[in-house]
């Protein structure tokens, strides 16, 4: 169920980045999704074809980047490679971090 909302949630920001810029087919989409929001991008990539039916996004090519997450610390501002076992700051061990990578949806790239 939740590939299913990534894969809906991505075709709305593809197709809003396509009329933006004024074109009626997609045939390229270069994405980069935190590795907080994918559980499977094999099952994104299936579902992703499946709600893209019928739509300008039909058939698209879709390049998918996973975003590694990263924390950035709010106590002595570095930012650092984090993981779900591990969100201390990796310099000083501060667990007053914020998210600074890994749970966006970006469109990179649409042709």
């Amino acid at each position: 169920m939740h590939e299913l909302v990534l894969a809906q949630d991505l075709l709305k920001k593809i197709m809003a980045g396509a009329a933006s810029k004024g074109l009626k087919r997609i045939k390229y989409a270069r994405v980069r999704i935190g590795e907080t929001l994918i559980h499977d991008q094999t099952e994104l990539e299936a579902l992703f074809i499946s709600v893209s039916k019928n739509t300008i996004a039909d058939g698209i090519n879709l390049e998918i980047r996973i975003a590694p997450l990263k924390g950035f610390c709010a106590k002595c501002g570095a930012e650092f490679d984090a993981s779900f076992n591990n969100m201390n700051c990796s310099k000083c061990g501060s667990k007053d971090i914020n998210i600074a990578q890994g749970n966006e949806i970006k469109i990179e790239e649409i042709r």
